[in-house]
């Protein structure tokens, strides 16, 4: 008989690279990033730190509502599914766990709380989203290509596609704001956008190896912990905002 736990979707080794979808991450992570320099300088009827937090949480809370409606309605998932912008750019292993647009809104959501804490500058915020527009597609687009001429580096093309494009958006983005940061202030953010990103299948197969070691006697939390482990969305963006808050103050 066919357990709970089996029925659990693989989280693949690869992603494919998806043209569609890699547009509908730039042109969503641009409009948050147009967002948030939009809503900041707000004054009424609340200041724009709150304001923007208030706003990003929720946008958290409606998308994690959405996806749990998903994962408990076979019938609302299919019709989900079913809407053609949807279809187009969903993978196929999100069906099983919660939507990389959703991780994003999260990151976002906890991006635009430390900006109201004081505990990250608008720089940091503002580069940490422009690394996710543009080095993630770029590291995606790096190990296809290696993928197609068949090479055993697919993985070292990637990071180093994203260390680079990471390193050129954070530093051209902290000049443009006025904040010309040290060079090695702007490779350690990189570099640390560029691990998680490129470590994070592996991290992901060893959390889902361990969670279908769990008791049988909770199914139900296997499965869920199953569904909700971290996106690159997610990740990337804390990474880069932490190690830039960290060091630059920012």
């Amino acid at each position: 008989m066919e357990t709970h736990e089996s029925k659990q979707p693989e989280a693949p080794a690869v992603f494919a690279f998806h043209p569609l979808r890699k547009v509908w991450h730039v042109i969503g992570t641009s409009l948050i990033i147009f967002l948030f320099h939009l809503l900041k300088g707000v004054t009424w009827p609340v200041a724009g730190p709150a304001l923007l937090m208030g706003v990003a949480w929720m946008e958290t809370v409606a998308a994690f509502a959405m996806e749990i409606v998903r994962f408990r309605s076979p019938r609302e998932q299919e019709a989900i599914e079913r809407l053609p912008f949807v279809r187009r750019v969903m993978r196929g292993d999100e069906k099983g766990h919660v939507n990389a647009s959703t991780w994003l809104m999260f990151a976002t959501a906890l991006m635009a709380t430390g900006y109201f804490l004081g505990w990250c500058g608008e720089t940091a915020v503002t580069c940490a989203l422009a690394v996710v527009a543009v080095a993630d597609p770029a590291a995606s687009w790096a190990r296809h290509q290696a993928r197609r001429r068949g090479s055993n580096r697919i993985r070292a093309a990637g990071l180093w596609a994203f260390f680079l494009c990471a390193f050129a958006v954070v530093a051209v983005t902290a000049w443009i704001m006025g904040a010309p940061w040290r060079p090695w202030t702007v490779a350690a953010a990189a570099l640390a956008g560029a691990w998680a990103e490129s470590d994070l299948l592996r991290m992901a197969g060893w959390l889902l190896a361990r969670l279908r070691r769990m008791p049988v006697s909770h199914p139900a939390a296997t499965g869920w912990l199953s569904r909700i482990y971290p996106d690159d969305n997610l990740l990337i963006p804390l990474a880069v905002t932490v190690t830039l808050a960290a060091l630059a103050g920012w």
